[in-house]
């Protein structure tokens, strides 16, 4: 898991996502972040405008903990946007200020 620094559809990514690990962003209990009708855009990206095509971070399970996912999505809160796009801590006034450039992927899985 992690900031793996490629799109899905990347040539470096293919021996895992071609391997029995499930990326979370599919799981059907993943929250999106705002799903585009008229681009088909999920809004998974965890870079810049988070984009589909701005996805480089990933959590890949296993498919014992693909079947424990409660659910997940993508914080955003940190990352600065002029834009408005997503709602930023009131502190976030500047680039400069941000926590990062990625946006977190995070899942809660029930372990007990």
């Amino acid at each position: 898991m992690g900031d793996l620094n490629d799109t899905p559809d990347g040539d470096e990514l293919q021996p895992l996502l071609s391997t029995s690990l499930q990326e979370v962003t599919n799981h059907p209990d993943f929250t999106e972040f705002e799903f585009n009708a008229s681009t088909g855009d999920r809004g998974i990206g965890t870079f810049g405008t988070g984009a589909d095509s701005k996805k480089i971070d990933y959590i890949l399970l296993s498919p014992a903990l693909w079947a424990r996912v409660q659910r997940g999505g993508i914080f955003r809160k940190g990352v600065y946007t002029a834009s408005g796009r997503w709602e930023m801590y009131d502190e976030l006034t500047k680039p400069h200020y941000a926590a990062s450039d990625h946006h977190g992927i995070w899942v809660d899985l029930d372990l007990t």
